[in-house]
């Protein structure tokens, strides 16, 4: 399934699989700076997954944080303007849930 807010959002089963042709459109407008937000809950191995497929497109920096609660928290919110400022962010990946989605949409 797919719906577009102001950003783009792709769940559904196979979703990581396809997250290189999403990347390869990404980055026709976004220069190598991302931030990925994640659930608490969140495996690591599918995340480790994308952030490689990220380094082979050519995303140079990956920062990671984590939503920690339900739901978004204005310290965790200000946690990842504070990186996206500091490394030059200009896009950001939401993977997990509504609070990873939530807190991404807000920063």
């Amino acid at each position: 399934y797919e719906f577009n807010l102001s950003c783009k959002v792709v769940f559904g089963e196979g979703v990581v699989e396809r997250i290189a042709g999403e990347i390869s459109k990404l980055s026709q407008r976004f220069p190598s700076k991302l931030l990925m937000v994640k659930g608490r809950r969140q495996n690591l191995k599918p995340i480790e997954n994308i952030k490689t497929k990220l380094t082979q497109a050519r995303f140079a920096t990956i920062a990671l944080i984590s939503a920690f609660n339900s739901c978004p928290t204005k310290s965790c919110v200000e946690r990842g303007v504070k990186l996206c400022r500091k490394w030059g962010s200009e896009g950001i990946i939401a993977f997990g849930g509504g609070s990873p989605m939530d807190t991404a949409k807000i920063i």
